[in-house]
C-alpha cells in the first residue's frame, strides 16, 4: 500500500501521449504530476506541465522526483538525440558552456517587464536582451524588506532557475539572510507562476519570481487568481539578468551555425515566424552575440562564489 502513496510522475517528451495520459489518470482520479522536457514536449503538455526542464538537466529533474516521491515514474512521448544546437536558461548555458564548451550566437529579446518599484520602469515595453527577478510576499505576513524574512518560509523556483534560485541566494546573502538557515522553511515550486500562487495561498510567507508574474499574459494568473496582485506584494528586484539563448557545440562546422543563425533571425523577422515564437517561447526576437555574451555575469556569479565549472565535474 505504501508503494502507492505517492503520485504518477510523467516525464513528458514530444507528441500526444504525455497529454493523452493524463487526461486518463485525470478520469480515473489518480494524482500525477508532469515533468515536461524543454524543446520536446508540446505546448499543450508545457501549459499542464507542474515543472519544465532541459533534457540533459540530470540534476535538477533528480530534485524534482525526489520532492515529488512518485510512487511510479512513466516516460510517455518521445525524445530526439541530441541536437548540435539548444536553447537554454541562463544558468543552464553557463552549466553546458562550463561543461562542452557551447557558446552563445544568439540571445532571446523580449519586451522588457517591469513592476511599480523596479528602478528601470521607464524602459517598460522595451526590447531588451535581459530581465529582472522580483521577491514577493503575502500582504499579510508583515514582510516589507529581507529583514522581515528571518523566521519566514520562502518559496524558491528550482536550484536550476537563474531568477527564482541562484540570482536571490546572492542577494539574500548580501543582505544578511542565510537561505539555508535563516527561513522557518523551504520550498522548491517547480514554476514561476506556482511560486506566485504558493505565496497567495499562504503556501509560502514570501518568495523570488521573474518580473512580473503576478501580472504576466501568458502566465494568466489573475484569469484564476483576480485578487493575487491585492494580496501578493512585491518588495524588491534582482539586478539585470541575460535572456536565455542559443548555444551551439563547438565541434560544429562554421558555416552551418552560419546558416542556422541566418535562418532564425529571418524567422524572427517574418510575421508568421515571429508569431510562433512568442506563442512558443515568449520571445519577441533574436539578438546576435558574441561567445562572450555571458561574461559579465558568469563573473558576478563567481565572485559570489557560485562557479558553474565547479557543478559540472
Amino acid at each position: 500500500m505504501a508503494a502507492e502513496a505517492g503520485p504518477i510522475a510523467i516525464l513528458a517528451g514530444s507528441d500526444q501521449l504525455p497529454v493523452l495520459l493524463s487526461d486518463r489518470l485525470r478520469r480515473d482520479g489518480r494524482d500525477h504530476r508532469i515533468l515536461a522536457f524543454r524543446g520536446f514536449a508540446a505546448p499543450e503538455t508545457r501549459s499542464r506541465a507542474d515543472a519544465i526542464v532541459d533534457l540533459l538537466d540530470v540534476r535538477r529533474t533528480q530534485s524534482i522526483i525526489e520532492g515529488w516521491r512518485p510512487s511510479i515514474v512513466i516516460l510517455a512521448g518521445a525524445v530526439r538525440r541530441p541536437q548540435p544546437s539548444a536553447f537554454l536558461n541562463t544558468f543552464s548555458a553557463l552549466l553546458a558552456g562550463a561543461k562542452y564548451g557551447v557558446t552563445p550566437s544568439l540571445v532571446a529579446v523580449r519586451k522588457y517587464a517591469t513592476n511599480d518599484i523596479d528602478p528601470d520602469k521607464s524602459m517598460e515595453g522595451q526590447l531588451e536582451p535581459f530581465y529582472k527577478g522580483q521577491f514577493i510576499a503575502n500582504v499579510d505576513s508583515g514582510i516589507n524588506s529581507f529583514a522581515d524574512l528571518k523566521g519566514k518560509t520562502f518559496c524558491f523556483v528550482d536550484p536550476n532557475s537563474t531568477s527564482g534560485y541562484i540570482v536571490p541566494r546572492i542577494i539574500l546573502a548580501a543582505n544578511g539572510i542565510n537561505p539555508d538557515t535563516d527561513f522557518a522553511a523551504t520550498q522548491n515550486a517547480g514554476s514561476h507562476p506556482n511560486v506566485a500562487v504558493a505565496v497567495y495561498k499562504g503556501d509560502c510567507d514570501a518568495g523570488v519570481t521573474f518580473i512580473n508574474v503576478l501580472t504576466d499574459a501568458a502566465a494568466d494568473l489573475q484569469g484564476t487568481y483576480p485578487d493575487i496582485t491585492d494580496k501578493v506584494k512585491v518588495f524588491a528586484v534582482t539586478d539585470p539578468i541575460p535572456n536565455d539563448g542559443m548555444q551551439f557545440i563547438k565541434s560544429l562546422d562554421p558555416n552551418l551555425k552560419k546558416v542556422i543563425v541566418e535562418g532564425m533571425m529571418a524567422m524572427a523577422n517574418d510575421p508568421g515566424g515571429k508569431a510562433v515564437l512568442k506563442s512558443l517561447y515568449n520571445y519577441d526576437a533574436f539578438q546576435e552575440v558574441d561567445p562572450t555574451f555571458y561574461n559579465d555575469f558568469l563573473a558576478v556569479l563567481q565572485k559570489a562564489g557560485v562557479d558553474p565549472s565547479s557543478l559540472v565535474k
